[in-house]
């Protein structure tokens, strides 16, 4: 626990043991925290201002995560992406359209990277195509979309799965930053 943020508000330091990862939740003041900023890295460290500009660092096995002092503000959205279903079919591509939405619309730019991930399918073996990049939202925006093309072909598989990944949102939190793509042979 401490005051990654600077408001004078205590936060936690959570390890993600499902993937390696740490994750900061602002504390709100009033004993509520906010959904979790994740900076990276690996659990298994230690708090403390170790370069001396009087913002808490974090220590971790291998990694110094030094704070940079940018944070979401507390009025910030929630940013989450839907979980989408397609039918592969025999030839051609068929678009897995994920919604990626703020939980209200907000005053100021917001922008998230996106990113697919292998799951049971894969882009090495052409089961769909990778898609990266970053969505911004206007001020007053709350939805956007991500199209990725899943590849049909002529060989029985069972169904598959891929995800999308959002990562470093700014000015808003990462409520739900996977969303899985699965597509049914047919």
């Amino acid at each position: 626990m401490a005051d990654f943020n600077g408001d004078g508000h205590i936060d936690l330091i959570t390890a993600n043991g499902d993937s390696g990862t740490i994750s900061v939740l602002l504390g709100t003041g009033a004993g509520a925290f906010l959904p979790p900023v994740n900076p990276g890295g690996v659990p298994l460290g230690a708090v403390a201002d170790f370069n001396g500009d009087g913002r808490m660092d974090l220590a971790s096995a291998g990694s110094l995560l030094l704070n940079d002092g940018i944070w979401p503000a507390l009025d910030a959205p929630s940013i989450t992406i839907d979980d989408v279903t397609v039918t592969e079919g025999n030839i051609g591509t068929t678009g897995a359209v994920f919604t990626v939405s703020l939980s209200a619309a907000y005053g100021q730019t917001v922008s998230v990277h996106y990113g697919t991930a292998p799951g049971s399918a894969t882009d090495a073996d052409g089961d769909y195509q990778a898609a990266y990049g970053t969505l911004t939202f206007a001020p007053g925006e709350t939805s956007k979309n991500v199209s990725v093309l899943v590849n049909g072909d002529r060989l029985y598989e069972d169904s598959e799965s891929f995800n999308v990944k959002l990562r470093d949102p700014t000015n808003a939190f990462g409520r739900q930053p996977d969303g899985r793509g699965h597509h049914p042979e047919r």
